[in-house]
């Protein structure tokens, strides 16, 4: 096995990373998540009410962590 490429590979990791710019990132990616599940096994969702609460909901999440 050759791991010439992957050593190379080091010198461009990367720093920071995408998370990084995203305040409460895993708080907003489980809130996501939530979102995504409800999407696929509910029917009958009001739409513009649901998606309304997740933005409401990533607003805090977002105001809470750049404090």
């Amino acid at each position: 096995m050759n791991w010439d490429v992957a050593k190379a590979g080091m010198d461009y990791a990367d720093i920071p990373s995408n998370e990084a710019y995203t305040p409460g990132y895993l708080e907003m990616y489980d809130r996501v998540n939530t979102f995504n599940t409800l999407l696929q096994n509910e029917k009958g969702l009001d739409m513009d009410a649901e998606i309304a609460k997740l933005q409401a909901d990533l607003q805090t999440i977002y105001d809470k962590a750049g404090q």
